[in-house]
């Protein structure tokens, strides 16, 4: 009795690890990665026409010269669509560099993706960093 019990399960789980070898991977998305790159364009050309009076001075005071990096001008927009969910936050710095450690620093850039955690209702971040 127990080796019959021994074997069904034996198949069971033979059976069950092969169906899940069958799975096909999921096909690529065509209309969602031009949906994706129009976004992209949009959201780059949104950020590249903003027109801060900040943003045109480039030269650093001279008390701020020997610094390894100054932040010039610094643009934060939040912004929440009608009847959307969603979110957008858009920072936007001008930064003066002036030293190989200031060039690592701001060499690459940061987005945030949160997550909505139904449990304490808050938003939970998660961090990706682009180099």
């Amino acid at each position: 009795m127990r080796t019959t019990i021994a074997i069904i399960i034996c198949l069971l789980l033979f059976i069950t690890g092969m169906v899940a070898q069958e799975r096909k991977p999921e096909a690529w998305d065509v209309r969602a990665e031009e949906k994706y790159k129009k976004r992209q364009e949009e959201v780059k050309e949104e950020v590249w026409n903003i027109k801060q009076a900040g943003f045109r001075n480039r030269t650093v005071p001279p008390e701020y010269a020997k610094e390894s990096a100054v932040v010039l001008a610094r643009y934060v927009d939040l912004v929440t669509p009608e009847k959307a969910v969603k979110l957008f936050r858009t920072e936007r710095n001008l930064v003066a560099i002036n030293d190989k450690a200031a060039l690592e620093q701001y060499s690459g850039f940061e987005f945030r993706q949160y997550e909505n955690i139904v449990d304490h209702g808050g938003l939970e971040p998660f961090h990706k960093n682009i180099k």
